[in-house]
Order: structure tokens, then C-alpha cells, then sequence
């Protein structure tokens, strides 16, 4: 009598679905499968409260997700109202910040001493990392986002640096996991020169 196990069979649409998932558990494609099938249940449950739909992320994006639900006991609506948030408040202050400095000229910003100067030049080194992250393809272009970078590149005091990266911890590890980035990125040889990198005067 033949052991063989049946063929599992999938749509080629489906395809690049289940090989992502297969690479994300670490596990061959046919395990996957098995995967899918064994957690089924708790797969249905976790879809039936997500706000947004699932659907608009990556089978490895869903899996963080759930994972994530499942880890901390939150609902998909608190975990997702938590990132908004830090997102939009670390936007309106760069938009204030910005609103209050653009008059003043380059030489003003560096001999000004006041808090808005000092948040205003770590805000906008983090997104200047943020947007050329985004843009790149290869990962050794990329830098990730840490304190020392943002002393770096800014020369800000630290005590100001760590209180921003206090305030908006959740958005910057996002990016940085977005980005599958450490602080090992970062060591790119003695006297590389990021502010060149990001196009940073």
C-alpha cells in the first residue's frame, strides 16, 4: 500500500502567496499548507475583527498582526489607533516646528539654542533617513534610524535626542523592522559621511 501523501494543489495566483507565507514560518510549502490548515480557525477569528481589512497587507504583514493581537491582547483597532497617533502628532511637529523656523536663515538655526531648534533638526533627520530608506532598494543603502545616527548627523544634545525617541519609540522601530534594519546597518566603514548619503548640507 502506497504512503505517498497526496499532491497539494493551488492556483498559480496563489503561488507567491503561499511561498511568502512558507518563507515568513520558515517552513517548506507543503508544511505551510498544514499551517494554514491547523490554525485555520484562529485565522477566521482574528480577520472577523480586523479594522482595516487584512486583505490590504502581505501574508508576512498579517502574520505580524496577528501575532501582535495574539502577544498583547489588544485588538487590531488599538494596535493600529497606537501607530496612527504617534504617527500624526510626529507629523503636526514637524509641521509646527517648521512653521515657526522656515524664516529663519541657515546661519539663525545654528546659533539658536531654543528646544524648537534642536527637535526641528532631529525631526528632520529622521525623516530625511525615512524618505531615502523608502526610496532604496539594496539594504546596505539604507540606514537605520538610532540615536547615535541622529547625534551624528544633527549634533543635537542627546538629552533632546532620547526624549524624542522616547516620544516616538512605536514609529521609528515600525521602520526600522519595515526595513529589516539594525544598528549593524550602520557600520559602514571609518569616516563614511551620511549627511552625503542622505543629501543631507
Amino acid at each position: 500500500m502506497s504512503t505517498t501523501k497526496p499532491r497539494v494543489a493551488y492556483s498559480h495566483e496563489n503561488k507567491p502567496k503561499l511561498e511568502e507565507l512558507a518563507k515568513a514560518l520558515n517552513m517548506s510549502m507543503a508544511k505551510a499548507v498544514d499551517w494554514l490548515i491547523e490554525n485555520s480557525n484562529q485565522i477566521t477569528q482574528s480577520k472577523d475583527v480586523a479594522t482595516p481589512e487584512l486583505e490590504q497587507y502581505t501574508v508576512t504583514e498579517q502574520k505580524e498582526i496577528n501575532d501582535a493581537v495574539a502577544n498583547s491582547g489588544l485588538t487590531i483597532e488599538a494596535i493600529v489607533k497606537e501607530g496612527t497617533l504617534q504617527r500624526a502628532r510626529y507629523l503636526n511637529s514637524i509641521a509646527e516646528s517648521q512653521a515657526k523656523l522656515e524664516s529663519m536663515s541657515r546661519d539663525e538655526l545654528k546659533e539658536a539654542t531654543f528646544k524648537g531648534v534642536s527637535r526641528h533638526r532631529i525631526s528632520q533627520a529622521i525623516e530625511k533617513i525615512r524618505e531615502h530608506n523608502d526610496q532604496q532598494t539594496e539594504k546596505k543603502n539604507k540606514v537605520c534610524i538610532t540615536r547615535g545616527i541622529v547625534f551624528k548627523i544633527t549634533g543635537s544634545n542627546r538629552s533632546n535626542i532620547n526624549k524624542f525617541f522616547d516620544e516616538y519609540e512605536v514609529m521609528i522601530s515600525d521602520h526600522n523592522h519595515k526595513h529589516e534594519l539594525s544598528d549593524a546597518d550602520n557600520r559602514k566603514g571609518k569616516g563614511f559621511d551620511f549627511q552625503q548619503l542622505l543629501g543631507i548640507e
